[in-house]
């Protein structure tokens, strides 16, 4: 089952993913939001956990089937 609602957070950006299904339509969006451009030394562990984050939601797959 996939969540129809992930958001990861960090003081560099923010990530936003949700999916729907209604009426036989599936909709999923993504939103990446950079806060600033650069990431410094002392924001580098949060940024990284949020970094990971988002590419383990971002890689996951979604499986159709009738039923």
């Amino acid at each position: 089952d996939i969540k129809p609602l992930t958001k990861f957070t960090s003081p560099v950006a923010s990530y936003t993913r949700t999916i729907t299904f209604a009426k036989g339509v599936l909709k999923a969006r993504r939103e990446f939001v950079h806060f600033k451009q650069a990431v410094s030394p002392e924001e580098y562990r949060a940024f990284r956990q949020f970094y990971n984050g988002v590419l383990k939601e971002d890689h996951l797959q979604i499986l159709l089937r009738r039923k």
